[in-house]
């Protein structure tokens, strides 16, 4: 998953992404708002399937709060999903630890083979 579980936010306070997610929706039928809600993590918790999940927050990140990721993951527990959290501390945007990589093939190992 992205870090932006909430495309719509994402959408009004990052300019830089602004562009990227409106052609993302451009061909869509309806407002650009409602099909934003399509592609948002957050907003799309009820419609997904109840199958393992595996996060990864940098949470030094510069561009998604960390408390965005923790409120997320704590809604798709809540919501009855199955959910394996990384909380990556002192990690900037797109940094994955050895550790973190280790974390990851033991939950592929586990959920896929």
């Amino acid at each position: 998953v992205c870090p932006c579980v909430d495309v719509p936010y994402c959408f009004e306070t990052h300019g830089q992404f602004r562009r990227t997610l409106f052609r993302a929706v451009a061909d869509y039928d309806g407002e650009v708002e409602d099909n934003l809600l399509t592609l948002s993590p957050k907003h799309r918790i009820d419609d997904m399937p109840h199958i393992p999940y595996f996060l990864i927050n940098d949470c030094a990140d510069e561009l998604f709060p960390e408390g965005q990721m923790d409120a997320y993951v704590e809604t798709m527990r809540g919501a009855g999903h199955s959910v394996d959290y990384d909380r990556l501390e002192g990690c900037h945007h797109g940094e994955i630890t050895d550790s973190a990589w280790r974390h990851i093939l033991l939950f592929l190992k586990k959920h896929l083979l």
